[in-house]
Parts: structure tokens; C-alpha cells; sequence
């Protein structure tokens, strides 16, 4: 049976989504010590939405969170590798859980994911993101880099430790539509 991805219930769903992303990111982000970089919970929200609804719902609540949370908080987008970057791993980190909840063997699903995840995140994060930045800034790539490194490390944790485990128990207790 396939669902309709913009009905009004799920076109609210994602602006929920989409708040939760820019509430929880502005508001939570755990620092790292002796670094600038911090862990974006708002990353565990697209975690989530892409885990219960699928890919197109993780790039909307990705690319949507992003560019609202650098609205707030710095006034515009920032480069735009970062915003493609966040709808691209939403994208696909959805796909990756659509596949492998087919799975019947649960453990081999979660070992799936986490792989996938951590393929994901350094595609974006560490490849295509600094590489964007660093046209859009006329700046070289290994300068922008670090940045991409430290966001790799920091959107895995928010995901496979905190976004994987809560869309699973929520998955378990019907709580989506």
C-alpha cells in the first residue's frame, strides 16, 4: 500500500518536524570540549522522522531544520553545501532504515544501518558540505575540512546513538500515522 507524502496531517507532521529540529538545535546543542564544534539534536529529529516515515519525510524535516536553524541563528543559510548535505542524509539515512526494516534478522538491520549511517554522513559531511563551503567562501577544501570532520562525528552520535534507538521504540509502540 503506498501512503500519500502530502496530505494535510503529514504536511503538518513535517512542520512539527521541522520545529522540533530548529526548537531542540537552538536550544540543546552539547558542546565539545576544546573544539567549536557541538552535537546538533536536531539531527536525532530528522533520525527519527526519517526512521517511522521514510526518506522524502527525513529530507524534509533535514533540509527544512537546517535552513531554519541558520536562519535563526546566523541570519542566513550559510553555504549551501551544509542544507544540501542535511536533505541528502535525510534522504538516504530514510531510504537505509526503508530497506532494512525488511530485514528479519533485527541485529543484522541495526549493523546495516549504523554502517550505512556512518557512509551517509561521511559523503555529505566530510566530502560534498566542506567542498561546497569551501566554493561558495573562495576558500581552499582542506580549510573547511575540520569543520566537516567535527560535524561528521558529532551528527553520527546524534543519530545512531540518540536518533536510531528512539525512532525503533517509537516504531514499536505505534506512535506515528
Amino acid at each position: 500500500m503506498k501512503t500519500n507524502l502530502f496530505t494535510t496531517k503529514r504536511i503538518a507532521l513535517y512542520g512539527l518536524g521541522i520545529a522540533l529540529f530548529v526548537a531542540i538545535g537552538c536550544v540543546a546543542p552539547i558542546p565539545i570540549p576544546n573544539t567549536t564544534a557541538h552535537i546538533d539534536l536536531g539531527y536525532t529529529v530528522m533520525a527519527v522522522f526519517a526512521y517511522l516515515y521514510g526518506g522524502i519525510p527525513g529530507l524534509i524535516v533535514g533540509a527544512g531544520g537546517r535552513f531554519m536553524e541558520d536562519m535563526i541563528l546566523y541570519g542566513s543559510i550559510g553555504s549551501p553545501g551544509w542544507l544540501i548535505a542535511s536533505a541528502c542524509m535525510g534522504l538516504f539515512t530514510g531510504m537505509t532504515f526503508d530497506a532494512t526494516k525488511k530485514l528479519s534478522n533485527k541485529k543484522i538491520a541495526i549493523v546495516l544501518n549504523v554502517l550505512a549511517i556512518l557512509v551517509i554522513n561521511a559523503i555529505f559531511l566530510i566530502g560534498l558540505a566542506p567542498f561546497v563551503s569551501s566554493l561558495w567562501n573562495g576558500v581552499p577544501y582542506v580549510a573547511k575540512l575540520p569543520s566537516g570532520i567535527s560535524a561528521f562525528l558529532c551528527n553520527c552520535i546524534a543519530i545512531i546513538v540518540l536518533g536510531m534507538p528512539i525512532g525503533m521504540l517509537l516504531e514499536k509502540k505505534k506512535v506515528y500515522l
